[in-house]
């Protein structure tokens, strides 16, 4: 259970495994927070309808949570890609902040008993900040590279993958390769 994003369709199978994406939640301004409400709701329609061909629930958390766990009837598992915490503050506008950061602890308040997936150490030991004990890591998978690459450049050389935002604290990263330079 996951939100829906541009391109994407309400279900798909990846692998023999069934991703439903019940709605559009993409809070890019204040406003579109006012959404996750008609989000929640369409979420637990979807689930209501489908529950029968369910075995297992994972949900997709990235921001704020569907809360499909509070009616799942199914083994249900919580799959956050972070803890924002003060992430809130940097990139989400008012109120969308607030709610968010406030959820967020409800969240991992309510579902500590959960069990949790997460895709790094340093998402596991955010969530065990919170209280929460069975953590399961699984990182995201590599594939080689399809032929050999150039040989590697003498200087240092840097990557940053990821959108330009203040979340991203790209500053910190200038401020890095600068002090890796000196």
């Amino acid at each position: 259970m996951s939100g829906r994003f541009t391109g994407a369709k309400a279900q798909e199978y990846d692998d023999g495994v069934r991703i439903l994406r019940p709605a559009y939640f993409s809070p890019t301004n204040a406003i579109s927070y006012l959404r996750w409400l008609d989000f929640l709701f369409a979420t637990l329609s979807a689930y209501k309808r489908e529950e029968n061909g369910i075995d297992v629930v994972i949900e997709h958390v990235h921001g704020l949570p569907t809360l499909i766990s509070v009616f799942a009837k199914k083994p249900v598992l919580l799959f956050p890609h972070e803890v924002a915490n003060d992430i809130w503050f940097l990139e989400v506008p008012f109120p969308g902040n607030f709610l968010g950061f406030i959820l967020e602890r409800v969240y991992l308040s309510l579902f500590r008993n959960f069990p949790f997936l997460v895709n790094s150490p340093s998402t596991a030991a955010d969530v065990r900040a919170h209280g929460i004990k069975r953590i399961f890591t699984i990182t995201p998978g590599i594939a080689k590279p399809p032929r050999p690459l150039h040989p590697k450049n003498p200087r240092p050389t840097f990557i940053v993958l990821g959108r330009i935002t203040p979340m991203k604290r790209l500053e910190a990263v200038v401020d890095g390769v600068a002090k890796l330079a000196n």
